[in-house]
């Protein structure tokens, strides 16, 4: 599953000249937490509801749950600001809109940041935050079947049946090589809502030997040997 396929849009988003005081009633007309700043069609920042709230909070910005100098001096720079550019975080965490929501997850996590602005040719085309991945974790069995097919069709596998249960993923049937057999479980626990795999799959031409590999969502492949 694609970005472009769960992003929010339009995008709403907001000059650097905005005041913090139109900001925190934009927020609150549309019930969101946070937003690209955008001048001449390029995101230069994103402003979220924290810096409206370090703004109010005064000069108390040395706090030790503070976790970073650079975090620390973004504090600094909110409690003084007057306009969005100057409480913003720039430059900003984007990510493109053919990328995959793994990977969305994945600079999420990493960069500590509830929402990234989504591009396409370095425009805003829209928005995508952490209840938009718990959304497409929380699919039907249907949903994550389709996509891993999807997945799946980049080793060209017809014959490679998939069936899902409240996430768990059981693959069954052919492919043409070890190296195919043993990529299935990576390729399919990258799969939004994907909790295990387990892959039966054989090889073509091979004596039916071949080990039951398997994979959690972390993509920690395993193999199912008899007797272990």
């Amino acid at each position: 599953m694609r970005v472009r396929d769960v992003m929010s849009t339009p995008p709403l988003s907001v000059h650097p000249s905005t005041t913090l005081r139109n900001l925190a009633a934009l927020l609150i007309e549309h019930r969101v937490s946070g937003v690209p700043v955008v001048m001449q069609g390029h995101v230069v920042g994103v402003v979220s509801a924290a810096d409206v709230v370090d703004r109010e909070r005064g000069p108390d910005v040395e706090s030790r749950t503070l976790r970073s100098r650079l975090l620390r001096r973004q504090r600094r720079r909110a409690v003084t600001a007057t306009t969005v550019g100057e409480a913003m975080t720039s430059p900003p965490i984007t990510i493109d809109a053919w990328m995959s929501v793994y990977e969305a997850a994945w600079l999420m996590s990493t960069y500590g940041v509830g929402r990234l602005p989504v591009l396409d040719r370095d425009l805003l085309v829209g928005v995508i935050t952490r209840t938009d991945l718990v959304r497409c974790f929380a699919r039907s069995d249907a949903e994550i079947e389709r996509d891993v097919r999807e997945k799946i069709g980049v080793l060209e596998a017809p014959q490679v049946l998939v069936a899902s249960t409240h996430g768990r993923v059981a693959l069954d049937g052919e492919v043409g090589s070890e190296l195919e057999r043993r990529c299935l479980p990576h390729l399919v626990s990258s799969v939004p809502g994907v909790v295990d795999v387990e892959c039966r799959v054989g090889v073509r031409g091979d004596r039916p030997q071949s080990a039951p590999v398997a994979a959690s969502a972390n993509g920690e492949g395993r193999e199912s040997r008899p007797g272990v």
